[in-house]
């Protein structure tokens, strides 16, 4: 039986801790706003954006389903979307003075409604099958949209 996780068998774990990672984030935005004499206002804000890094998986904290770097000596292969990427956003807002007549305490009051819709943050999914013992990978190897030609159930 061979050491493959372990290069020095006569060592335990040892934790290493390094802090140079990479990231690039660009975003694109358009935004409307109109007010009206009236005092209504409204607008509308869109934003395409992609942050993608090297180190957002491998943190130990991380939202994408998975907490570490599957090859710990290959740091640059862990180079994907970033664990907080969301792609798309859409926010919309208005405001609008009420037409309320009576006492003081009841003129002035204003409805202002907001909403924001946006795209989810990706995930690593994982083979639960996996024997890291082994050497096996417990992620999928598959890039990109990772079609497969005839889908079908592994024997």
């Amino acid at each position: 039986m061979g050491t493959f996780p372990r290069p020095f068998a006569a060592f335990g774990t040892m934790n290493f801790y390094g802090f140079g990672s990479n990231s690039v984030y660009n975003s694109g935005s358009v935004a409307l706003r109109r007010t009206f004499r009236n005092g209504f206002i409204y607008g509308l804000t869109y934003v395409y954006s992609k942050s993608i890094d090297d180190a957002s998986q491998i943190s130990g904290s991380s939202t994408g389903d998975y907490p570490g770097a599957q090859n710990s000596r290959d740091l640059r292969a862990e180079r994907s979307r970033s664990d907080w990427d969301t792609g798309h956003s859409f926010l919309a807002f208005a405001s609008e003075v009420l037409p309320i007549r009576g006492p003081a305490w009841a003129r002035g009051w204003q409805l202002s409604p907001t909403a924001r819709l946006y795209t989810g943050q990706p995930f690593t999914p994982r083979v639960g099958n996996a024997n890291l013992n082994l050497g096996e990978a417990n992620r999928p190897d598959r890039i990109a949209k990772g079609r497969v030609a005839g889908p079908g159930v592994l024997d």
